[in-house]
């Protein structure tokens, strides 16, 4: 009877020592791949959000750097035409423009809004009051017109190592469209998993990574 005790204590240990490194092993590689941030800011809103008390995180894929539609993290600290007043060191916002693409947005109507990319809709939003990025984007475009290898017929050209970033909340987002295209060097990953600010962090992620596999 002692023995049978011992061996089902032995099977038992030997169970969780190998759940503790099976552990060990999944966060190790899930840092190996991810980084943790929270938003910060209103420029993503609805997507992501900075609560009063609370914000969203994010994980962010490092050796992914996203593709067209992603939302991504860049590392705007070496680009001289980006307003750093406004921003810290990495700002987070959705990839719409890669190069060879050719950016655009339009008002149609009073409150409609397009934004397309290579002549084809990407997004289209409803404002009672004139977005700025909107603003931000005619002025742009005003002030390169000159410029035949930046502008053509009213949409942005992203050139060879260029991307276009912008906010998801049109009302309130300084991104490309007051600067202009940025560097492709400056994307730091893909924003993988969204973890809202009203659920557990650690569940959340693992969640997200559900998502990610399934």
């Amino acid at each position: 009877m002692e023995k049978g005790k011992k061996r089902v204590i032995k099977i038992f240990s030997t169970i969780l020592v190998v759940l503790i490194l099976l552990l060990l092993t999944c966060m190790l590689a899930f840092n190996a791949v991810y980084v943790k941030s929270k938003v910060i800011g209103l420029s993503m809103y609805p997507t992501l959000n900075d609560g009063k008390n609370a914000s969203d995180r994010v994980f962010i894929n490092k050796h992914e750097k996203g593709k067209r539609d992603d939302i991504v993290v860049a590392d705007i600290r070496k680009e001289e035409n980006w307003d750093h007043t406004l921003d810290g060191d990495y700002v987070v916002k959705r990839l719409v423009g890669v190069e060879g693409d050719r950016v655009q947005i339009l008002r149609l109507g009073e409150t409609h809004y397009e934004l397309r990319v290579n002549g084809e809709i990407l997004y289209t939003k409803n404002y009672e009051e004139i977005p700025t990025s909107y603003l931000y984007f005619i002025s742009y475009v005003e002030a390169h017109r000159g410029d035949v290898e930046r502008i053509d017929n009213g949409a942005i050209i992203i050139k060879t190592d260029e991307i276009f970033l912008m906010g998801d909340n049109w009302l309130s987002s300084y991104d490309c469209t007051s600067c202009g295209p940025i560097g492709e060097s400056t994307l730091v990953g893909r924003v993988d998993i969204v973890v809202p600010n009203s659920e557990n962090l650690f569940f959340g992620a693992i969640k997200g990574i559900f998502k990610q596999i399934f």
